[in-house]
């Protein structure tokens, strides 16, 4: 990526600080396996909301964002090195990053005012769609792809009242029709799809539920919602899905990522973290063995909680799910 001086400078965090990761790594009894990829306090700018992770597999980098400060992070494992680059605008939110299928140095943002492409050597926005121009205390929070390169964005209220005044949109990347898929959601949250593709997962956070619906492949429809099962440690947050069907679920408040069979309802593992919001996690690295896991420092005491925001890694032997990109054009 091509500095510009009128953005803020981009920080390759480990350069600096990697003595004081593996310092605050071995002060802290982590679980086994289970690293500290990037320490979010001590960023050029702290992580307050870290959110979205997103493996490149093309680049072989994680992108993931830090919401209340409108940055988008690369994090390298190559060479531990992790970028960070403001998106254009005031006051810009940035809810999810997104890799944008066979286009380079651009990347799609939901922002509180839509979803773009962002053109990263011109630092520059194009608007893909907003589909609530009309609800300017809404913003934009989980996004994801399907298999065909579908994005489903969901919305929130920003200053979190608790009213379900958010919805779950369907983005079509080749006819750009863009329709509203659930509505009445209080905070939208993490997604995936079953291995057959016949199954959709998804969480309205304040509900402590994790629902499914029929998904149709083809179509990208989905229908019959049900509550599949309720997470009662904290509030489930992000959700991925791994190469054996199990469900790993991000927990807010709750300090852990749990691993749950759909078929069974039952919870089969819990991984336990050392911050109180964890917020969401992704499948990476060359063989998808590598989990990545966000958390927040919002609304946490960092003296208590020192590792808070910081973005984590854990390495296990379950292979996870590939990323899907956003096939659209602009």
């Amino acid at each position: 990526f091509k500095h510009r001086p009128h953005q803020t400078p981009r920080f390759l965090f480990r350069d600096c600080t990697k003595n004081l990761v593996k310092y605050m790594q071995d002060s802290y009894n982590l679980s086994k396996g289970l690293r500290v990829a990037v320490l979010g306090s001590k960023c050029q700018v702290p992580v307050i909301l870290g959110e979205g992770p997103c493996w490149d597999d093309t680049r072989q980098v994680l992108h993931w964002v830090d919401i209340k400060n409108g940055i988008v992070h690369t994090f390298n494992p190559g060479d531990q090195k992790d970028v960070i680059q403001r998106v254009p605008g005031e006051n810009k939110q940035v809810g999810a990053v997104l890799v944008q299928e066979g286009v380079e140095d651009r990347l799609v943002v939901a922002l509180e005012n839509g979803i773009f492409s962002w053109d990263l050597n011109k630092d520059q926005l194009s608007l893909i769609q907003n589909p609530e121009e009309d609800k300017p205390g809404n913003r934009f929070n989980d996004c994801k792809c399907d298999p065909k390169g579908r994005l489903f964005a969901g919305t929130m209220e920003d200053q979190e009242s608790g009213a379900a005044h958010g919805s779950l949109y369907r983005l079509d990347p080749l006819t750009g029709l863009c329709e509203t898929v659930v509505k009445g959601v209080q905070i939208s949250n993490g997604m995936a799809w079953s291995l057959d593709r016949k199954k959709f997962y998804y969480i309205d956070s304040p509900t402590q539920s994790v629902y499914v619906f029929d998904y149709d492949e083809d179509t990208g429809s989905i229908s019959n919602q049900e509550v599949l099962f309720k997470v009662e440690n904290g509030y489930p947050d992000g959700m991925n899905i791994d190469s054996e069907g199990m469900l790993w679920i991000c927990h807010w408040g709750g300090a852990c990522v749990t691993r749950w069979d759909p078929n069974t309802k039952k919870e089969m593992f819990r991984l336990e973290m050392p911050v109180s919001n964890v917020t969401s996690c992704c499948f990476g690295g060359k063989d998808l063995k590598d989990l990545y896991i966000t958390t927040a420092s919002k609304s946490v005491d960092l003296q208590k909680e020192p590792l808070a925001g910081s973005l984590f890694v854990y390495s296990q032997e379950i292979i996870g799910t590939k990323t899907w990109a956003y096939r659209g054009s602009i």
